[in-house]
């Protein structure tokens, strides 16, 4: 009897945990939709503090090649008085990204998954 109990209460378990749940997916099922967010934070250090800064150029660029002779940028923008610049309708996948004040770029990348709805970048000037 006790056997049994063991028996039902694993076949329990096992089968429960290989239940398919239900899993997010953005957009209309395709996970590489452009609808993530990708929300870019420009700061000037002073050496102990950040201050944001605004009307700074955020270029997007979606391959190396394009991103190393500046040509082709899949986006771009300004930064608002808080310092970031929001890219909606970003889709899935690795991302060159440069940040030009005045002729002082700064370059950084980032991943944005396909199971993200928000990603997040920092860029700093020292």
């Amino acid at each position: 009897m006790k056997w049994l109990l063991t028996f039902l209460i694993f076949q329990f378990i096992f089968l429960y945990g290989c239940e398919k749940r239900e899993t997010f997916s953005p957009g209309n099922g395709s996970n590489n939709t452009g609808n993530r967010l990708l929300k870019v934070d420009v700061y000037e250090s002073n050496g102990s503090s950040l201050f944001p800064r605004e009307n700074i150029l955020v270029e997007l660029y979606n391959n190396r090649s394009d991103f190393i002779y500046r040509d082709g940028r899949s986006n771009f923008g300004y930064t608002d008085s808080t310092g970031r610049k929001t890219f909606e309708g970003v889709a899935s996948g690795f991302y060159y990204v440069v940040a030009s004040d005045s002729g002082r770029d700064k370059a950084d990348s980032v991943s944005v998954p396909a199971s993200a709805v928000v990603s997040f970048l920092e860029i700093v000037y020292y």
